[in-house]
Formats: C-alpha cells, sequence, structure tokens
C-alpha cells in the first residue's frame, strides 16, 4: 500500500506541467492544433528547434574584424540553474580563456542573463579570476552574432549541435569541439529526439568527452563516427575535477546520522523511484531508524516529503550554491545517487573524495570493479530496489559502525585546470588551424 501511495504522488509530481498545460488549453478555449505558447506565455526555446518542428531560427551574422573566439553553445544561460553539466563547460571554456582567447557564451533559450551576472557566478560559485571572468560574452540565437572566420564552436548538448551547424555552413565548416558528458540519445526513448541525439555523432566533430567510462562506453557502441577506427583515436578525455578545498572527509559531531539520497525525479537516469523503493523496504526492515537516520534528498526542491514507513521521512534540501552544497554533502554519513548511465556522475565522486560510502548503480561497462578502481567508498548496486536496499544496508552498517575502507589514494584531479591539462594542447591545437 506504501508504494501504492508512494506512486500516485510521484505520478502526480512528474505529471503536474502537463496537466497545468492542459488546464491552460481549456481555460482558453484552443483547438488541438493550435499551440499552448499562444496562450501569452514565453516558452522555452527548445519547443522552436525540436526535430518535431524541423526548425532552427534564422540566425543572423555580423562578420567581425575581431580575433577568433570560442563560441560556446549552451541550452540556456541562467546562472541559477546550473548544475554539474552546464558548469563543467564554462570551467572547460574557461582554460581556453586563460590561453587568451575571448568566449562568446551562445544561448538556446531566453532569457539570457547578462555578461555581468555569467562573469558573477564565475568568480562567485566557480573561484575564477576576474580577468578569465572578463573574457566572456553573453547573447542569445535570436540576436545579431558577430563572427570571425576562425572561431571555434563548442556544443555542450545535442539539440545545441543543430545551432553549430548553421554556424558551420557560414565559416568555413572546420569541425566543431564536442562536449560529451553523456550518452544522451537515452535521454529519449526510441523516437524522434532519439534519432536526433544519436546522429549528432555522425556530424563533423572533434569529441572531448568527460571521463574515460563515457569514452569507452562510446567506442564500444561503434556509434556514429566512434565505429571509424581513426576517429576513436581522435578522442579527447578528461576525468572531472573533485575540489579538495571543498571535498574532503570532515568529523562529524551529530548524534543522528544523515543519508544524503541525490533525488531527480524529472531525470529517469536518476531511478527517483528505485531509489525511494530502495529506502521504503530498510525503512520496514528496520535497518533506518527515525532514532538514527534522517534522510536528506537534494536535487529537486519541489520534492515533497515522503513517509517511508516505521516513522522514516524524507526531507527535501533547497537549491544550495556551490559552498553550501559541498558543506551539506561533508554533513552526510552515507549517500545514495544512482545513475543509469555509463557516467559516475559528480555526487559518487564527491562523497568518496569526503571518505562517506556511497550507493550508485552499475550500467554496462560501468561495473561494481571499475567503481571500486574509483574508490573503496564507491558502492555498486544493480538497478533493481532489491539490489540497491541490499547495497545500501551495508552502507548504514559501515557508517553506523565508523567502518573505514581501504585507504588508497583519490585519483582524480583537485582543479579543473588539472582535469583538461592533458588534452588542452591538442584543444588549442584544432582552434589554431
Amino acid at each position: 500500500m506504501n508504494t501504492i501511495i508512494f506512486r500516485l504522488k510521484d505520478a502526480i509530481h512528474r505529471n503536474a506541467p502537463s496537466l497545468f498545460r492542459l488546464l491552460k488549453t481549456i481555460k482558453h478555449g484552443l483547438c488541438p492544433s493550435q499551440p499552448v505558447a499562444s496562450c501569452g506565455q514565453p516558452q522555452p526555446l527548445f519547443s522552436e528547434i525540436s526535430v518535431a518542428s524541423g526548425f532552427v531560427p534564422k540566425i543572423r551574422l555580423l562578420k567581425s574584424s575581431t580575433r577568433p573566439k570560442a563560441v560556446l553553445v549552451l541550452p540556456h544561460l541562467r546562472p541559477e540553474g546550473f548544475s554539474g553539466g552546464p558548469n563543467t563547460a564554462l570551467f572547460f571554456a574557461a582554460e581556453i580563456a586563460g590561453k587568451g582567447y575571448d568566449v562568446l557564451c551562445l544561448a538556446a533559450e531566453y532569457p539570457v542573463c547578462s555578461p555581468e551576472r555569467l562573469r558573477q557566478h564565475l568568480m562567485d560559485a566557480l573561484g575564477l579570476a576576474p580577468d578569465v571572468a572578463g573574457k566572456f560574452q553573453t547573447a542569445g540565437i535570436r540576436e545579431t552574432i558577430p563572427l570571425h572566420p576562425g572561431d571555434t564552436f563548442i556544443a555542450t548538448h545535442y539539440k545545441t549541435v543543430e545551432i553549430v551547424e548553421k554556424f558551420q555552413e557560414q565559416s568555413g565548416g572546420k569541425a566543431f569541439l564536442y562536449l560529451i558528458q553523456d550518452f544522451e540519445p537515452m535521454f529519449h526513448p526510441w523516437d524522434e529526439n532519439h534519432a536526433t541525439a544519436i546522429t549528432t555523432y555522425e556530424k563533423n566533430f572533434l569529441p572531448v568527452v568527460n571521463e574515460a567510462l563515457l569514452a569507452d562506453f562510446m567506442c564500444n557502441m561503434r556509434v556514429g563516427r566512434f565505429s571509424e577506427e581513426v576517429f576513436r583515436r581522435t578522442v579527447l578525455t578528461f576525468s572531472p575535477a573533485v575540489d579538495r578545498r571543498h571535498f574532503y572527509p570532515e568529523k562529524k559531531e551529530q548524534k543522528t546520522h544523515v543519508l544524503l539520497f541525490y533525488a531527480r525525479p524529472d531525470n529517469p537516469r536518476n531511478l527517483f523511484e528505485f531509489g525511494m523503493q530502495a529506502l521504503s523496504l530498510l525503512a520496514w526492515e528496520g535497518v533506518l531508524v527515525p532514532e538514527k537516520w534522517k534522510i536528506w534528498c537534494m536535487g529537486t526542491p519541489s520534492v515533497p516529503p515522503y513517509d517511508l514507513g516505521n516513522g522514516i521521512r524524507t526531507q527535501t534540501l533547497p537549491w544550495m550554491g556551490f559552498s553550501d552544497y559541498a558543506a551539506c554533502l561533508r554533513q552526510a554519513s552515507a549517500g545514495l545517487s544512482l545513475m543509469l548511465s555509463p557516467h559516475t556522475s559528480y555526487i559518487p565522486l564527491e562523497l568518496a573524495a569526503c571518505n562517506i560510502p556511497v550507493v550508485t548503480t552499475t550500467y554496462v561497462n560501468k561495473t561494481a570493479e571499475a567503481l571500486q578502481a574509483i574508490s573503496p567508498w564507491i558502492h555498486a548496486a544493480s538497478p533493481a530496489p532489491k539490489d540497491i536496499a541490499a547495497a545500501l544496508k551495508q552502507v548504514v552498517q559501515m557508517a553506523e559502525n565508523g567502518t573505514v575502507a581501504e585507504n588508497r589514494p583519490f585519483l582524480f584531479p583537485d582543479t579543473w585546470k588539472d582535469a583538461f591539462a592533458p588534452i588542452m594542447p591538442n584543444v588549442l591545437d584544432h582552434m589554431e588551424k
């Protein structure tokens, strides 16, 4: 019964945006073929560049006499909504800026933040130096875009590739840099969006792949140009940075343990429902008891609190700045961060750097052995509620008993400068061609 109630709550939460749009349609008397956008509310630009419409707004170009720059194309430019992926793209662009290039951040969605707002985010949240942040400009794709024949375009998401191709057609056709941070066709079922995402790997690009596990997956899949042996030798791979100034072991004084759950119901790959079911299983089994454990949900502030059983109730955390986010992670006694993807995701790495045991899921080549090779603090489970619960039970017992994992160096880089250092010569060589 508890699981049924949970599923009903979750279904309502998941479909709230669709229900809201339907109610707007009924209220305004729109016929089924009339777009909801005509209700007067601004709509995300991605609806205009979706494969269903086959439309990319006409890009107005202005020939520029300035020197070549990097053009970083992002889904949006709203710093308050930046998470690990967009911030990684900004760190990558910052390394390019540090080599003397200006950076134009081009947004597919509106509204677009001002250059000053973005620079403030780069300095305050990402810790970039003012002279590097000062090289960043912002624009939206409806604006007139100043271009130089030597500009290098960087796609960061499969839907930004279509925009980059429009630039390529008018700028000499040099291969663009494609920052690949997940196998994005899996964001969608077998539909038009899946097809659009998977065909981006057939384009003229230089791959820059976040993490060796993901790069190996792409090469093993032989998807698009990754099927070409010569192309596979061009793949540039980096390991994400885990800043030890923020992620480090911290002595905990609290008597009650904290289990931190990365709860993202709107991101299917994060297996929100499986995570909740695993937590509920442990609550009913008596492994998680309210006298010893608090369950914090992080990642989506709108997630309502849930009764897991036996008096265990989740608590949802608000959206935080980076420093507060890191401090929150350090308070945890255990973590649950699921990821149905070849990428580890950042939270398991950050918790491992803090010597906090964390459970995540396996996926194809992201095996238990591969995750243990990264850190003994990362515990893997098959993507099934009972298996997740079994791994989480071990982690909970480790935390209660003060069990320490094998002492091994954590080999991920401390800084983004170190993360990109191995590939930056190749990136700059490509930009200078």
